[in-house]
This record gives C-alpha cells, structure tokens and sequence, in this order.
C-alpha cells in the first residue's frame, strides 16, 4: 500500500507539553495566533494543526516575561473540529497565572496579603484579557478555514 498524497505532503511537527513528553505528528498547520506586543508582560499562542492520520491537534502557549511565572504549554489531541473550539472555549486562563505561596502564609500582616490579593487579581485579569483577544482570533480563523 502506497501513501496517499496528502500524506506525503503533510509536515512533521513536534510540540512541547509542560510535564510530559512533546508530541510528535505529521500534519497541516491550519492556524497560528500570538496576542505578543511589545511591552506586554504576558502574551498567549495558539497552533491549530490537522493530522495526517485523521484527527486535529490544537495548542495553547502561554508566554510570561516574569521569573515568578513559568511558560506553560498545553496540548491536546481531539477527533472532531467542535471538540477544537470546546477546547479553546473551555479554557480559562486564570490556570495559567500562579497564586503566591505567600498569601497562605499566617505571619504576613493582612494588609500585605491584601495587596497580595489585588496584584494577583490584576494578573489574572491581564491574562483573561489577553486570552479572550486570542480566543477571538482562533474562532475568527478556524470557522472561516474550509477544508477543500
């Protein structure tokens, strides 16, 4: 049995996982969206790829210049292009930002911990902002993409 021409042409792609091994794959880049500007602190990415073999891949990546934060790089493999934009619809961005350990901590005088609070309020706030222009541009990109 021969390969198809599709698969022939299909590209080899390896994707980093935070805590697991990158995904390796033939396949079709469908999209790519950053939401980077210069002098944001945070940014997201996201890849939408069509296997070879059947299926979609779709990845989230999300991006902080901050030494308290890691990057953090999410990936998922799914069947149909409804469980893609399930994925992407499903994500909240509040996950990516770490709550500090120093919040919990008994000895800090509540009004530190207030701050504390807020800061973390704020960032979680940035990166929901940042996610929700990322997410406009996967849905805008992915439902205007026509398989031929």
């Amino acid at each position: 049995m021969s390969p198809s021409a599709e698969t022939i042409d299909a590209q080899p792609f390896q994707l980093a996982r935070t805590g697991a091994p990158p995904i390796r794959f033939r396949g079709y880049q469908i999209l790519e969206v950053t939401t980077y500007r210069p002098g944001g602190t945070l940014w997201y990415e996201a890849g939408i790829y069509e296997k070879a073999a059947g299926g979609f891949i779709a990845d989230i990546r999300f991006y902080s210049k901050r030494s308290s934060e890691s990057n953090i790089y999410r990936v998922r493999v799914l069947q149909a292009r409804t469980e893609v934009s399930a994925y992407f619809d499903a994500h909240d961005a509040a996950d990516d930002v770490p709550a500090p350990q120093t919040l919990e901590d008994p000895d800090l005088p509540p009004a530190v911990r207030v701050i504390r609070a807020a800061a973390l309020a704020q960032r979680v706030d940035e990166a929901r902002r940042a996610y929700a222009d990322l997410l406009s541009e996967v849905m805008e990109q992915f439902s205007g993409a026509v398989d031929i």
